[in-house]
This record gives structure tokens, C-alpha cells and sequence, in this order.
């Protein structure tokens, strides 16, 4: 009875580490696909994450006007909202720090067509973007 309530809080702790760990590798996934659609279509693409609904999308931008990418294999956009993926369950984005300059008005990171990465201001990174994931007391950077 005893190795029982020992063994739960583990087995639930491992559970949230495994979520944690594959939502970020999901975000980074995408942020690298955000990337290589900027290089393979010659445009800009970039990602951008919404704290307040706990989800993110990537889109395309053509002059100031974003289009949401269509996934290529589901067929609906690629907005992805954590707390809809039971695999993510528990798992929220609590600080996007994407902006490399002063002024910055969204939370995206963007991909010019020579794959270079920079801000809503079109200021490449001198640090790298960061996008922090919590579960319960687990943190993930990615």
C-alpha cells in the first residue's frame, strides 16, 4: 500500500514531462516548417502564438495582410491551440519573448525567403526568440 502512493505522484509527474517535452518538440516542428515554407515558396512566413487562447498559427504574409497556411495533409488551418490536443493536456504557454527590438506588436517570429529570422518589426535576432511551456511545476524553453 505504501509503494502505491509513492509510485502515482511519479507515474503523474513523468505523464506531465511527457506532454511538456512534446508539445515544445510540436512548436519547434513548426517553427522550423514556418521556416523552410519561407524558403521553399520564397516568401515570408513566420508564426505567431496567442497567450490568452493558448495557441499559435503559422501564416503567410503578402505587404501587411496575413493568410493562415492550410495544412497540407489535414486541410484545415494551421492554428493549433494546446488545450484542444489531449497529448498537450496541462501544457500552456505562459511568456513569448519574440521581440528583438524595442516596439514590437505581436508575438511572432517571422522567416524572410533567405530563411532569416526576425521580428513583427523586421529586426533580425541578435538573441534568440523564446517561448516558454509550463506543466504544473515543469517548465520547457524552446
Amino acid at each position: 500500500m505504501v509503494t502505491s502512493g509513492i509510485a502515482i505522484p511519479k507515474i503523474i509527474g513523468v505523464l506531465e514531462g511527457i506532454r511538456l517535452n512534446g508539445a515544445a518538440q510540436k512548436i519547434a516542428s513548426d517553427i522550423r516548417y514556418a521556416r523552410e515554407l519561407a524558403l521553399s515558396r520564397h516568401g515570408t512566413y513566420g508564426i505567431e502564438f496567442f497567450q490568452d487562447s493558448n495557441s499559435y498559427q503559422i501564416f503567410q504574409l503578402n505587404g501587411v495582410t496575413k493568410t493562415v497556411v492550410t495544412d497540407p495533409y489535414k486541410g484545415t488551418t494551421m492554428t493549433v491551440n494546446l488545450s484542444n490536443i489531449p497529448h498537450y493536456s496541462g501544457v500552456t504557454i505562459t511568456n513569448v519573448a519574440t521581440c528583438a527590438g524595442v516596439g514590437c506588436l505581436t508575438n511572432e517570429i517571422r522567416f524572410s525567403f533567405f530563411g532569416n529570422p526576425s521580428d513583427s518589426l523586421t529586426i533580425s535576432y541578435t538573441s534568440p526568440a523564446s517561448v516558454t511551456l509550463t506543466s504544473n511545476s515543469e517548465t520547457k524553453v524552446v
